[in-house]
């Protein structure tokens, strides 16, 4: 650990390098299908330690042969589909920010009964949960967010393999006033495809009364926080 923390404090004109004592180095066997690296011999002198070999290459080179990682597909087509309206008496960035925190769909999104995250939970772009239906389970991930002081645009894709269905799920937050706001949301079909009657139809009824339950849900936090004690 001591000469690991030396080490540290080395003379290497670079940030981005690794670096491998001698002895640890000769110890690695060699591998043809590994990454080829540069390796330059060095030293260091360190009182009550001694004079330490070690190998060091840079990493420069190879992080422009990193490809980026895919952007996450946020695009969707939007139609004239109707929307569901809602009056909320609660500030409009409080109900976005409840809505996008998919943990707490349990408690006013009609049917789901528990909701599992991904290994790096969100809500963020691309991100994915799963909100837990008695006999389906939805990927819900969020692919759209647009803010500004008079809106939040806010959308993510569904996707139910049970059902065989994906669909986008907008939502529209207007503020009314500093407690008031206005909720519109409405089910897309995802760009190129179509959704069935039946499908749509379903989607809206739980999405009204969804949005039924937020407006009690919001309502009623609202509430708890400013009552008295």
């Amino acid at each position: 650990m001591i000469i690991a923390h030396r080490l540290l404090k080395n003379r290497i004109p670079s940030h981005e390098y690794v670096l491998l004592t001698k002895n640890l180095l000769s110890q690695i066997k060699d591998d043809r299908e590994s990454v080829e690296l540069n390796w330059q011999m060095a030293a260091e002198e360190f009182p009550a330690i001694g004079k330490v070999e070690f190998n060091y290459a840079f990493l420069e080179e190879l992080k422009h042969n990193v490809p980026d990682p895919p952007q996450p597909d946020t695009h969707y087509s939007v139609d004239n589909s109707s929307y569901i309206e809602t009056g909320i008496e609660t500030n409009f960035r409080n109900v976005y920010a409840l809505v996008c925190d998919i943990s707490n769909r349990v408690h006013w999104m009609e049917g789901v009964c528990d909701v599992e995250q991904g290994e790096e939970s969100g809500p963020y772009i691309g991100s994915i949960q799963y909100c837990v239906f008695n006999d389906f389970k939805v990927l819900v991930s969020p692919i759209s967010l647009n803010m500004s002081d008079h809106e939040i645009i806010y959308a993510e894709r569904w996707t139910a393999k049970e059902k065989n269905f994906t669909a986008i799920y907008e939502f529209r937050f207007r503020p009314i006033n500093n407690t008031n706001c206005q909720l519109a949301n409405r089910v897309l079909a995802v760009e190129g495809t179509e959704l069935s009657p039946d499908v749509k139809a379903f989607l809206m009824q739980n999405l009204q009364t969804s949005s039924e339950n937020l407006k009690a849900y919001c309502e009623k936090a609202i509430k708890v926080e400013y009552a008295d004690p």
